[in-house]
């Protein structure tokens, strides 16, 4: 894959995930622009060859002016914590709302939207591909659901906008990211937890991990592939049972705790990866390799040498 030539800009690239998407980018020659809030937050992405742009997601005129010139745009940037249900939703879709009209200003045609696993409507059964049902503005409210539901009704909004101004979109759709420098999903407090000499760690929980590289590298593959264009893609890994992941890290070199106590947690979270798999071809890396990389990142202290 090669996307030299092209200007593609990514809205929170100082991110936890941004950070992994503007590495992907730059590995495939791409002109990447960064656009945040402060490009000073992660000083090791001012050393490498790319274009800091200022805009905050409230801001469609600071938007539409970083938008200005470029070929695509990854739609990255998002809310995760809120400090109630209607900010979280408010954030998330106004944001949706604020990129997508700035597209329309800068005249760009093609977005790929960072969404979540989150989105489905899960009954604990079946296996959810992109056919399965969203969560909805009507379903029950609470602290566990605010983020779900924000991303669900701000995923739907930018299908929505993206028809209204003729913009290619593709939306993916990542399940338990892990990777180096978290800032509070999965990997966050799995490092904390495996820095307690005696912990109980559950068994029989089967989660469906993605590491975040992984993740960047199948939006490199969105913008590749002109099949991707208005499609909604899963980016999952193989179910894991978090016991084996453990095992896992610690096979690759990473901390673990002096004693692990099996606890049973019987939770499964099923999802196919077979779309972008048979349609991108893209393919999530064996997991021991993805630990490798994120314990040598970690070590650095940066994802660039």
């Amino acid at each position: 894959m090669d996307l030299a030539g092209q200007h593609i800009a990514v809205t929170g690239a100082t991110g936890f995930l941004g950070q992994y998407i503007v590495d992907r980018l730059l590995k495939h020659n791409a002109n990447v622009v960064a656009v945040v809030r402060n490009p000073d937050k992660v000083p090791a992405l001012k050393n490498l060859d790319i274009e800091f742009r200022k805009a905050d997601l409230a801001d469609t005129d600071a938007l539409s002016k970083a938008f200005e010139g470029l070929d695509a745009v990854v739609s990255n940037a998002g809310q995760v914590g809120a400090s109630n249900f209607e900010e979280m939703v408010k954030n998330n879709v106004g944001g949706t709302e604020n990129v997508f009209n700035a597209l329309h200003n800068a005249g760009i045609k093609r977005c790929i939207k960072v969404s979540s696993g989150s989105v489905y409507k899960y009954s604990g059964k079946q296996i959810m591909d992109e056919t399965t049902q969203l969560r909805s503005a009507t379903d029950r409210k609470h602290p566990l659901s605010a983020y779900p539901i924000s991303k669900s009704l701000a995923e739907q909004r930018a299908w929505e906008l993206s028809k209204k101004f003729d913009i290619d979109l593709t939306t993916i759709r990542p399940f338990g990211i892990f990777g180096a420098f978290d800032n509070g999903t999965f990997s966050w407090w799995f490092s904390r937890l495996m820095k307690i000499p005696v912990v109980p760690y559950p068994v029989g929980i089967d989660v469906c991990l993605i590491y975040a590289g992984d993740v960047a590298e199948a939006i490199c593959h969105c913008i590749d592939r002109d099949i991707a264009r208005n499609k909604a893609y899963n980016i999952c890994g193989h179910p894991l049972d978090a016991w084996h992941f453990s095992s896992i890290w610690k096979q690759a070199g990473g901390q673990t705790s002096w004693l692990r106590l099996p606890v049973p947690v019987p939770a499964k979270l099923r999802a196919s990866n077979q779309l972008a798999i048979r349609e991108l071809g893209w393919e999530p890396r064996p997991i021991i390799e993805s630990c490798r990389e994120m314990i040598a990142a970690e070590q650095r202290g940066s994802h660039w040498d």
